[in-house]
């Protein structure tokens, strides 16, 4: 089966929580994908992110400190079928910008590859590159703050692209998603230049079933050793 795109959704927030209310319909092997990106003058360990209550979240990837700008990306395999809310919980009030993604035909022990990578600066290009695969589907969180109003312009599909304003400052959170390739080049556009922090990750297919052939022969040999005929 492979990784399919399902739906997303995102929210903006200037607080110490943020929630994202998305679907989960029926599928095979489900994964939500979260992430987050908010302005701080260093990074935070966020309080915790659930979903439907109860669900914790697992963390794929906070990225190194981008000046004020920073974000993380997080899964969660198998959650349940059901519309409900992904609440994250922050240790302090901050701008901040949220995006859930729902996939389905995704690793349930490994959603993620181990090829996520980040990447940050102070240009109007933000870009980061991750080795991936065709079968793979590969997203981003970006975080971005200026003193705004700027935007950032996505190469990929979008999904989420938003602001939280407040104190003077803008803080732009966006991710896109495109199919893997063995360099996937997850690059943004934005109308100024600005500190941005950015993080991609590709996500994996299950592991294919064992072939049953070998098996098979081994259990004819095993039968005809036990008659002594062929």
């Amino acid at each position: 089966m492979a990784v399919t795109f399902v739906r997303f959704a995102e929210a903006t927030n200037v607080n110490t929580t943020i929630t994202v209310n998305i679907e989960v319909s029926a599928g095979t092997d489900r994964v939500l994908v979260f992430g987050v990106a908010y302005k701080s003058n260093s990074v935070l360990t966020e309080d915790s992110i659930v979903f439907n209550a109860s669900e914790d979240f697992t963390l794929e990837r906070r990225a190194a400190d981008g000046g004020d700008a920073q974000c993380s990306l997080w899964y969660l395999p198998a959650p349940s079928v059901v519309t409900a809310d992904c609440l994250l919980t922050m240790p302090s009030s901050v701008r901040m910008v949220a995006y859930a993604a729902y996939l389905t035909g995704v690793h349930q022990s490994s959603p993620f590859t181990a090829n996520t990578d980040e990447a940050n600066g102070t240009d109007n290009a933000p870009t980061v590159d991750v080795t991936s695969a065709a079968d793979e589907i590969v997203v981003d969180m970006l975080a971005q703050v200026s003193a705004g109003p700027d935007t950032a312009t996505e190469t990929h599909t979008p999904m989420a692209n938003g602001a939280a304003t407040g104190g003077g400052t803008d803080t732009r959170g966006a991710s896109q998603r495109a199919v893997g390739q063995a360099t996937r080049t997850m690059n943004w556009s934005m109308s100024d230049a600005e500190n941005w922090n950015i993080i991609a990750g590709g996500l994996q297919e299950p592991d294919a079933p064992p072939d049953p052939i070998p098996e098979l022969l081994v259990k004819v040999e095993q039968a005809v050793n036990r008659s002594g005929t062929y």
